[in-house]
């Protein structure tokens, strides 16, 4: 069984962890749209999305995919375009995983931040607890702009232990 942990955005990540504890993550591929006047800028590349998928988890593997249920926020600190972008994102990662017949869970961000004792602490504190865990990929993890490549393994390794019962640490 292969757990994907998907954290959405255009600086998200993909990570993948397979029934022997072996450890990929890689970052979102983004398209980088041409000169012009539109706000957003980059957007989720579906086939670099993809590829990445499948070097993850090959047709026949048995895979779950587990995404954070990310909503539309209105507010001073939520720009229409940032909230726009988003949203994209989600969309475009949910139709690429259907189409790859990999299965989804959306998962509320309090409810797999709770499971690692997360809840009101800072970014920071979800990459340093994945550089624990996965002392093996510590070094994709070791700048603080990586917090999504951390959120995107704890989504995965959450799959694993919460949702499918498999004990133990990576």
């Amino acid at each position: 069984m292969i757990f994907l942990g998907v954290d959405i955005g255009v600086t998200g990540a993909i990570a993948a962890i397979d029934g022997r504890g072996s450890v990929v993550v890689y970052d979102i591929p983004v398209i980088v749209r041409e000169r012009s006047q539109a706000m957003v800028k980059r957007s989720v590349d579906p086939r670099g999305l993809m590829e990445l998928v499948r070097l993850c988890v090959r047709p026949e593997m048995a895979c779950t995919a587990v995404i954070e249920d990310v909503h539309p926020m209105t507010g001073s600190l939520n720009s229409p375009q940032a909230t726009g972008s988003l949203m994209h994102s989600r969309g475009v990662i949910e139709a690429v995983l259907a189409i790859a017949r990999v299965p989804v869970k959306v998962v509320a961000p309090q409810r797999w931040k709770r499971a690692f004792g997360l809840i009101g602490a800072g970014k920071d504190a979800g990459r340093l607890m994945a550089m624990e865990l996965f002392s093996c990929t510590a070094n994709n993890l070791q700048r603080k702009k990586h917090h999504n490549r951390a959120d995107a393994l704890l989504l995965a390794e959450y799959a694993r232990r919460v949702e499918y019962g498999v004990e133990g640490n990576v």
